[in-house]
């Protein structure tokens, strides 16, 4: 063994995201999340949400060659604004993640319930990126929530050992698109875990399946509510090595964004990338 792949080992040992499941189960509120970061529309988070939902929409448009039948969204949060760009691609949507107050926050805004949070100026603000002013937020909400009732809203784990899915009804459901925007830095508590999440998503791709991840990069934490909330340090060498090495998986086209929230929203990063890659 060289002395390259020695130290690259060390690293990948030494340095973890102390993730607790407390962290999620009771210390995190989702209202609150949606309260800091989603309510008000502001140029706060422009030089992020711009760049964002351009490149992504762009990739939806040009790599998608048709109207599309499933899409995993994995570790969404409380977050409806990828599933709203989603649902013009895909009939399904199956939404999960990790922890239970953002599924119920999710299922409130499906059912309509009278409490449940208000996503319409936050979806306005997306789709005036997406297609400037010239758009109709009813009938994007209305393809968003046919999307996500043809499919389960359902618990899921990246640190589980045999299925990333807690209680879908079929875990070995295919998908033609797996999405997953933000949580993976914040879920894997290794870059073992996040090698092995990547290799479970290849797994449930079809052929041809496009994954697409928008990380921050060299993220180590973000606070809000008065919690600070640790992530794992990714880089662009880092999740390119991950797709590689799962064998299945072409090698990942990287779109990096230097922009940055607000310091105030207490996240510490070096900006954002996306990465993309198809199932051979």
């Amino acid at each position: 063994m060289t002395d390259d792949v020695e130290e690259k080992n060390k690293t990948e040992v030494k340095i973890l995201n102390p993730w607790k499941e407390s962290d999620y189960l009771e210390k995190w509120n989702a209202n609150a999340y949606l309260t800091s970061f989603c309510q008000q529309i502001n140029g706060q988070w422009l030089p992020v949400m711009y760049p964002l939902v351009s490149n992504i929409n762009e990739l939806l448009q040009t790599k998608l060659n048709k109207k599309e039948q499933i899409v995993l969204e994995f570790g969404g949060g409380p977050c409806l604004w990828g599933s709203l760009l989603l649902a013009e691609y895909f009939d399904q949507i199956w939404f999960c993640d990790f922890a239970p107050s953002n599924l119920k926050s999710i299922q409130d805004w499906l059912d309509e319930k009278p409490d449940a949070f208000n996503w319409k100026p936050f979806f306005n603000y997306v789709l005036d990126i997406k297609q400037g002013h010239h758009h109709n937020e009813f009938e994007y909400e209305t393809k968003l929530r046919s999307a996500l009732r043809n499919r389960k809203i359902f618990r899921c784990d990246v640190n589980k050992i045999n299925s990333l899915f807690i209680d879908s009804p079929n875990d070995q459901q295919k998908f033609q698109m797996i999405f997953s925007s933000f949580c993976l830095e914040s879920a894997c508590s290794s870059y073992n875990i996040l090698k092995q999440t990547i290799l479970r998503f290849s797994d449930l791709l079809e052929s041809g399946g496009m994954l697409l991840i928008c990380s921050f990069k060299n993220s180590t934490s973000y606070t809000f509510n008065g919690d600070t909330f640790t992530d794992l340090p990714l880089s662009p060498d880092i999740i390119r090595n991950a797709f590689l090495e799962t064998g299945h998986l072409t090698e990942p086209t990287c779109i990096s964004l230097d922009s940055q929230p607000n310091p105030t929203y207490g996240i510490t990063n070096h900006g954002i990338m996306i990465n993309y890659g198809f199932k051979i």
